[in-house]
């Protein structure tokens, strides 16, 4: 054992077989050590000086530092852990293998679900047209990767495309080529479908993951965007909502059950009339003047009603913390006509 990682090492026909493990049994790296002329401890020593090289660090070396020494350790009882962990780590892979491929499904049967289509294509038809173009380009260019799957992701896979929206497409392939390198050269040629710019994301599993890996966060997020549209759309509707706004008048303006209340007054100076009307000997309160405000198709009890004049005297600083009302144009019209033909009342 080497600080975090085990390594075994054996005789092999040309030289030392030697595996690479990490503190769990899980196999990090091994190969043949081909010097046969030398014994399996200069090997050994060898693969630990590599291992201790501070100008090569990697996931591989953990957390192993230039002064560690080596402890021995049974080599039975490590092979022993090794050969249970690889059969765990088999098992683990497959069935994470199944999980993927279902969630690579669910989400392709969604996207034929939501999908619009262009230019008369389907979405299967657009990945099978993608995966013919990204195999044409690794032919031309010998590009030593393999393609495993492609999927339509993006807006467009959920219907939640604007106009001039790209095309979003998701490739995962296998090989040593970096995701960046091939993102250029996949869209060297400006590819499009149907006037569409097709964007085309190149993942593996050694960086970004596995489609299976890849596509439930593309899910999350589209879920997102299309919970804001949603709300956003819902927000402009009721703002679309036609709006009502009359007047109130109360003999007490502090309970408006004290007494005469009038509502649905439908302009000022009646509402005004009805103010003055109120017989000064039998007034239950400060009488006042209200705004009330009623979305259509709404209930009554949603309106939105507030007094603006209360006896001689016109809070309008209030309002500030009163959005229904200044946001509403009529209604600051209406209570500008108010205070307009109210000259004897303090503002």
């Amino acid at each position: 054992r080497l600080a975090d990682r085990y390594i075994s090492i054996q005789e092999a026909t040309e030289g030392y077989d030697y595996t690479i493990y990490d503190m769990d049994y899980r196999e990090l790296d091994g190969g043949v050590y081909d010097n046969p002329d030398i014994t399996i401890r200069q090997a050994l020593d060898e693969i630990v000086t590599d291992l201790k090289e501070p100008m090569h660090r990697s996931s591989l070396e953990g957390s192993i530092r230039t002064d560690d020494e080596l402890i021995p350790i049974d080599y039975d009882e490590l092979t022993e852990k090794a050969e249970q962990e690889a059969k765990h780590g088999i098992e683990n892979r497959i069935r994470k293998d199944a999980e993927e491929r279902k969630a690579v499904a669910d989400f392709k049967a969604r996207t034929e679900e939501l999908f619009h289509g262009i230019n008369g294509q389907s979405q299967e038809d657009i990945e099978l047209s993608v995966y013919a173009y990204l195999q044409s380009k690794i032919d031309e260019y010998g590009i030593n990767i393999e393609l495993v799957d492609v999927a339509v992701s993006g807006s467009r896979c959920r219907g939640l495309e604007e106009a001039g929206s790209d095309l979003d497409v998701v490739v995962e392939y296998r090989g040593r080529e970096s995701e960046d390198d091939l993102f250029n050269a996949f869209h060297e040629d400006g590819f499009t479908i149907g006037g569409v710019k097709v964007d085309i994301n190149p993942i593996t599993e050694g960086k970004t993951g596995t489609l299976g890996e890849y596509l439930p966060g593309v899910e999350a997020y589209l879920a997102e965007k299309r919970a804001a549209l949603q709300e956003k759309a819902a927000e402009q509707a009721q703002e679309e909502k036609q709006t009502v706004v009359t007047l109130t008048v109360a003999e007490c303006g502090e309970f408006h059950n004290f007494g005469e209340y009038h509502e649905g007054i439908a302009d000022v100076p009646e509402a005004i009339a009805i103010f003055n009307r109120i017989p000064p000997e039998r007034m239950n309160g400060i009488p006042s003047i209200g705004i009330n405000i009623h979305t259509e198709g709404t209930e009554s009890y949603e309106d939105t009603q507030m007094d603006i004049v209360s006896g001689r005297v016109a809070d309008l600083e209030i309002l500030d913390y009163v959005p229904d009302i200044t946001d509403n144009p009529k209604a600051v019209e209406v209570i500008a006509e108010l205070i307009d033909k109210l000259p004897d009342i303090e503002v």
